[in-house]
């Protein structure tokens, strides 16, 4: 089938790929969401070892190449945008535990991991194929980090799979591509990290990303909760110049510089 620029597609066509994602993905025995089947090709792979497979697609012509290629009574095809939210009852049908796998499209790659994260009945992991500097994103540490790699590891450790050139796809796309696994946490892991209201905290890391070339001091020292001396002294307490700016905390270190100063410490 013809890739179609509206929908952001470029097919999957290396085979040693596709096997990547369907060993990091671990899917013998379990149920799995697959967003963006495309041709079929992965799909193929995911029904020969998982008991089920829903795969969601917004593009009609996706939907009946994957069924010509792919038949088995394991396999449910959607036709449905996967961020429409008419599909929400779609994305908690599994009972018990699911994974997640897709070739992601880069134009909504950052909502998809967003809905992922927030959704009330997520998967127990996740392999994606995103876009590399998307990925780097995800795999910040300290130094490096961005808002959205904070918010990725508040929820999710991350781990690379494999790094994907340009010419595994049919057409190749403007840049390369990474897959990543994300073993989503359970609430126990959040409370063990000592992660007590990520939607406060990815708010208040917020403000700090928003003008991440400014030290912390000067960003989330205008909030009203907190003071520039507390937040100083925070800052030294855990091994860093009060010139810090966002980028340099890990996001473990933003889990305890939001409990510091908001009492839980």
């Amino acid at each position: 089938m013809e890739a179609k620029k509206f929908f952001g597609q470029h097919f999957l066509r290396d085979d040693s790929v596709i096997q990547a994602i369907v060993e990091a993905a671990d899917v013998a025995g379990r149920e799995v969401l697959e967003i963006g089947p495309g041709e079929g090709v992965l799909t193929e792979e995911l029904v020969r070892e998982a008991t089920r497979v829903v795969a969601v697609d917004i593009d009609k012509e996706a939907i009946l190449a994957t069924q010509a290629r792919v038949s088995s009574t394991t396999l449910e095809l959607v036709e449905r945008n996967v961020l429409d939210p008419a599909l929400e009852d779609a994305r908690t049908i599994f009972e018990g535990d699911f994974i997640l796998v897709g070739n992601l499209p880069y134009n909504i790659t950052s909502a998809l991991l967003r809905w992922m994260l927030s959704a009330g009945h997520k998967p127990l992991r996740a392999v994606v194929m995103i876009q590399k500097e998307v990925a780097e994103r995800l795999l910040a540490t300290a130094g490096d980090m961005s808002l959205l790699g904070l918010m990725v590891q508040l929820f999710a450790s991350v781990q690379h799979v494999v790094s994907v050139s340009r010419t595994a796809f049919a057409p190749p796309p403007k840049v390369d591509s990474t897959v990543v696994r994300l073993d989503l946490y359970t609430q126990e892991d959040l409370d063990a990290h000592g992660v007590r209201d990520p939607e406060k905290l990815l708010s208040f890391a917020g403000v700090a990303f928003a003008q991440k070339r400014k030290q912390l001091k000067s960003t989330l020292g205008t909030l009203s909760t907190v003071t520039i001396p507390q937040l100083e002294e925070a800052l030294v307490s855990m091994g860093h110049p009060i010139t810090a700016r966002p980028q340099e905390l890990s996001a473990d270190e933003w889990i305890h510089l939001y409990n510091l100063l908001h009492g839980y410490c």
